[in-house]
């Protein structure tokens, strides 16, 4: 854990603002401008994610970076749509609970709840584990497969391979 510690700190960093970017949208679309909240969610979503793709391609993950950016930006965007899916969910769900108690949960605090504290909150749990599994892993080894057994091998720092042993004479 100790080593994610500057992982994590990035990808919070690089989160984050996307998550200002994805609230600050989102609001504009739907209150402002009166989209569905479904429509203003997927599309600010949409937008935050290309400048969450940059940052932890070129800062958290910097040391996985592959001449693969195609793969890395598509893999990306799947598993934004599964993050994006699990807050409509919550979107959703919130909608459900309106209608039951219309004074409680239909109402735009509720839905910010609900969309960019509750969704977003799971969604990013699983964003980071599948951003480092599947869309950066480490260079040399291959993301878990349905086939295999999901292990990587040791990722081995620049030193130990230029350190070579000299042959004795």
């Amino acid at each position: 854990m100790r080593a994610n510690i500057g992982e994590i700190t990035k990808f919070a960093g690089v989160g984050g603002t996307a998550y200002i970017l994805d609230v600050i949208l989102f609001n504009i679309f739907w209150i402002l401008l009166g989209w569905p909240s479904w429509l203003a969610k997927t599309v600010s979503t949409t937008i935050a994610t290309t400048g969450s793709f940059f940052g932890n391609r070129h800062w958290t993950w910097n040391d996985r970076i592959s001449d693969r950016v195609g793969k890395q930006y598509f893999l990306f965007f799947v598993m934004n749509g599964i993050g994006l899916v699990i807050t409509l969910a919550c979107i959703w769900i919130n909608h459900l609970l309106g209608l039951a108690w219309p004074g409680i949960f239909d109402n735009p605090l509720a839905v910010n709840i609900a969309a960019n504290v509750v969704g977003i909150g799971v969604a990013t749990g699983f964003r980071f584990y599948a951003y480092r599994t599947w869309v950066f892993p480490p260079l040399g080894s291959k993301a878990p497969s349905k086939g295999g057994s999901g292990k990587r091998p040791p990722r081995q720092d620049a030193d130990q391979d230029s350190a070579t042993t000299e042959p004795s004479s």
